[in-house]
């Protein structure tokens, strides 16, 4: 459980670092230089929330397929 408080606050993290940087983006104090290296740093926070999001994906996926099978009364019924 602590694997995923720890992947939902990297998550939470860098969403509130694109949120930053849209909101500096929309600064009209900006030139286009500014701008430009902003844009960079965004697509930066953007690609890492995706490699974040798709860890999550696969940790769930592996955390799920782990798993013990739960035998129901009709599996054990035809077992026998």
């Amino acid at each position: 459980m602590a694997d995923e408080a720890r992947r939902d606050w990297e998550i939470q993290i860098v969403r509130e670092a694109i949120s930053d940087d849209w909101a500096s983006l929309a600064s009209k104090k900006l030139n286009a230089e500014q701008r430009r290296a902003l844009r960079d740093h965004l697509s930066l926070h953007i690609v890492a929330l995706r490699e974040l999001a798709e860890r999550r994906r696969l940790a769930l996926q592996t955390a799920i397929a782990n798993r013990p099978q739960r035998v129901t009364r009709t599996d054990s019924a035809t077992e026998s």
